[in-house]
């Protein structure tokens, strides 16, 4: 591994979390762009609802509309299949074999001539990302510095958004391909693309280190020293490291009196999982609740076309309003949930997560046409007032993670018995790694603990 400290860090955001989240946010634009191309409706005239009419129409809509959600369930269930895999593969080989089945899908879908065969395609993608969704996140925040965990959230919403972005743009260009022999690559080009980003992330996900906190709990320790080093750009004899490593080797075993198993995480106890589950399940719900694209929906409908002052103003308003989302919504959820769980149950409650994420998605892409034909614009009350219940529930129940290490943070949970005091302990704490200051109660604690159970092993 030569790269060390810095340049590691860029690395690993350039080589492994960027593609992943332009991939995240490149296929979950979906398919939408293409489906009016007349090539498009002449290869797959099963979902075509642009050239039909009446019932026939009304049945490919609804064909149309199983297919586009073939990504998310598929989504749905590679994200619940990361708490088996997770612990077991590690995080890399989780993330080889995410970029595996993307790249897989996406052929498929390329090199498509029938409904099925695009079918299985999307499927597999949203495996696919699926994984990579449960699985990056845990990653990144294992195996960041306290200080740089918060640039992260607002650079994985940038990658996330740059994949929509250039979805749509793509698209665009492509659309100008209207005859000739190759007039399907109007379509398979945008649908192709992305298999470079898959072929980069299989290429340099094992030239990047392993989770360091990974290795330790499957007692693979000097690996995780040699790691935590290179990360740090320090030597592995230093003592900062060393006291890192019994940080979280005391965070372990905190957590593993007992085996943690799933049902754990609907118990409180000391270390307050079903409070930490509850966080991320709300905090997922919210991003897909919170009405972006029905905001974007009703702001295109909703004014008369000679209407040119309304128009004008419902623009800035769009852009105002995804101006923000990126900082808090794109990135913010996924990193947060990976940050506030304990390290045993670490992946297990990122994957549930992460699949009510992909559940609310499915549920907002298939209730909405039949809320809106049912009771109108009166649908998107629903959405004003879950939009008003998130900076209430933020400010009161979700603690401070900002310059905390992932043992801080278990510490904080620990430690402090309500939720409203948790959230006040976390913004008190000092910023920095575990074993980079002492001056804090927690870390002072946690040290001591150490030691005492060093002592209690050795009279043993």
């Amino acid at each position: 591994m030569p790269l060390r400290g810095h340049k590691l860090s860029v690395a690993q955001l350039a080589l492994v979390v960027a593609p992943s989240f332009v991939l995240f946010g490149y296929n979950q634009a979906g398919v939408g762009g293409l489906l009016s191309l007349p090539n498009w409706t002449k290869t797959f005239p099963e979902i075509d609802t642009t050239n039909t009419t009446g019932a026939e129409k009304s049945h490919n809509a609804t064909i149309q509309g199983t297919v586009v959600a073939t990504f998310v369930l598929g989504a749905l269930v590679g994200s619940l299949a990361c708490m088996k895999i997770g612990n077991i593969l590690g995080r890399r080989k989780s993330i080889f074999l995410a970029a595996t089945l993307t790249l897989i899908g996406e052929a498929l879908c390329t090199s498509s001539f029938g409904l099925p065969q695009f079918i299985v395609g999307r499927t597999i993608i949203g495996l696919g990302i699926g994984i990579l969704s449960a699985t990056v996140p845990v990653w990144q925040a294992e195996c960041s510095s306290a200080a740089n965990r918060g640039k992260h959230v607002v650079l994985d919403g940038l990658f996330m958004t740059l994949g929509y972005t250039l979805e749509s743009w793509i698209n665009l260009g492509a659309s100008q391909i209207k005859s000739g022999p190759n007039i399907s690559a109007s379509w398979r080009m945008p649908l192709g693309i992305p298999l470079a980003l898959s072929l980069l992330l299989m290429g340099t996900i094992f030239t990047m280190p392993e989770s360091p906190r990974w290795l330790i709990s499957v007692n693979r320790v000097e690996e995780a020293r040699t790691i935590l080093a290179n990360l740090k750009d320090t030597s592995v004899t230093d003592s900062l490291i060393t006291a890192e490593i019994e940080g979280i080797q005391y965070s372990l075993e905190e957590s593993t009196v007992k085996k943690a198993s799933i049902a754990d995480m609907f118990t409180m106890g000391p270390e307050k999982l079903f409070y930490r589950f509850c966080l991320c399940i709300l905090l997922q719900f919210y991003q897909q609740m919170m009405g972006s694209c029905m905001l974007a929906l009703a702001i295109a409908t909703s004014y008369p076309k000679e209407n040119k002052s309304a128009g004008i103003a419902s623009v800035c308003f769009v852009f105002l309003f995804n101006f923000f989302v990126p900082i808090g919504f794109l990135g913010a959820n996924f990193l947060y949930c990976a940050e506030v769980a304990p390290v045993k149950l670490r992946v297990s409650m990122a994957a549930i997560s992460t699949a009510n994420h992909w559940l609310w998605n499915f549920v907002v892409v298939m209730a909405t046409p039949v809320a809106i034909a049912s009771i109108g614009n009166y649908y998107f009350v629903l959405f004003c007032v879950i939009s008003f219940c998130i900076p209430l529930s933020v400010y009161f129940f979700y603690p401070e993670t900002m310059g905390q290490s992932l043992e801080q943070i278990d510490a904080v949970f620990r430690d402090n018995r309500t939720p409203l005091t948790i959230v006040r302990a976390s913004k008190l704490l000092a910023k920095g790694d575990v074993g980079a200051i002492y001056r804090e109660k927690q870390e002072e604690k946690m040290v001591e603990n150490v030691i005492a159970s060093k002592d209690d092993r050795e009279r043993v």
